[in-house]
């Protein structure tokens, strides 16, 4: 990758073939651009970490879960405070 951004930023092309002579400029791109895609299609090969993933507790996961389906408006007072004590159970396990 070091490499890749090195050549972007430097704007160049090495324009020479094997036995040091100069090529085409557009045969030289051309290899370029094909060495360039070689290069990214070795790195999405490579299971990269997402930065801003989390891990989610599974008990998390669930006490979200039953949060998002409930409607606290409709609710009792005991059915909520009931509810409150099951989440509690969850977390606590």
């Amino acid at each position: 990758a070091k490499d890749i951004l090195k050549n972007l930023e430097s704007h160049s092309l090495d324009i020479t073939n094997k036995n040091g002579s100069l090529e085409g400029k557009a045969s030289a791109q051309k290899d370029a651009a094909k060495s360039l895609s070689d290069k990214i299609e070795k790195q999405d090969e490579i299971e990269q970490m997402n930065l801003f993933a989390t891990h989610v507790d599974p008990r998390l996961e669930t006490v979200l879960n039953k949060l998002e389906a409930s409607d606290p408006n409709r609710m009792t007072p005991i059915e909520a405070l009931m509810m409150i004590t099951e989440l509690k159970k969850i977390v606590d396990r």
